[in-house]
């Protein structure tokens, strides 16, 4: 196998362990093997592995000695950490590269099915795309980078959450303020309208996670 071959093959597992992660398919504290996996896969075990010490890198999985790779348990205490970093990160794209007028448009149209959508989890995967949208101007590729790591830790805990019956924060209004301002070029009360937004569903998520018998596992489907 050439080197050429060995990032794709990587890339993908990396890719599908990651999806079954955030879709609580492998729960919290599940072992899982790269060897296993590179079998399903039918690849060879060492792309599989240096995707599986991504994701250790990255927070979605650790390394337990003489056990092998597990999925990383949910935490109250993550989250809290995560959720600062997130708007952080994601207002330095904005105050470097404000969106443009079409790609304010996508978010007002974006916010409207949002407005509309009953399902939580579609109303959480619309938050996604809108989030994700706002900052599409950015061309930064280690913000963006970044970004894209805590926004995926944090989805984990979010759809997690409305698998179990989370109630669905009021976004919608927010989003539509904070476009507001960014149509009049006003960045600073933008980014504090962003701050408020990130920020609103960490209470809910906390108290979730709190509530949780310390032998239950919030993270399986």
């Amino acid at each position: 196998m050439t080197g050429l071959d060995v990032a794709p093959i990587r890339d993908l597992a990396r890719l599908h362990v990651l999806d079954k992660v955030i879709a609580g398919l492998l729960p919290s504290g599940k072992i899982i093997s790269p060897v296993d996996l590179a079998s399903d896969l039918g690849v060879s075990p060492t792309p599989v592995r240096e995707a599986f010490i991504e994701l250790v890198r990255d927070g979605f999985l650790e390394n337990i000695p003489r056990r092998g790779f597990a999925v990383r348990r949910l935490a109250a205490k993550e989250a809290a950490e995560l959720y600062p970093i997130g708007w952080t990160l994601e207002g330095l794209a904005i105050r470097s590269t404000p969106p443009k007028q079409a790609t304010l448009d996508r978010l007002d149209a974006i916010n409207a099915k949002m407005a509309e959508a009953q399902a939580p989890l579609e109303i959480h995967r619309l938050d996604c795309e809108w989030h994700d949208t706002v900052v599409s101007d950015y061309s930064g590729d280690t913000l963006r980078e970044l970004l894209s790591i805590v926004r995926n830790r944090l989805r984990r805990y979010e759809a997690a959450y409305f698998r179990h019956g989370g109630t669905v924060p009021a976004s919608v209004d927010q989003h539509a303020a904070i476009a507001r301002f960014l149509r009049r070029g006003e960045v600073a009360p933008a980014l504090e309208a962003l701050r408020a937004n990130w920020m609103i569903g960490l209470p809910l998520l906390s108290a979730w996670l709190d509530s949780r018998e310390s032998d239950q596992d919030p993270g399986s489907a």
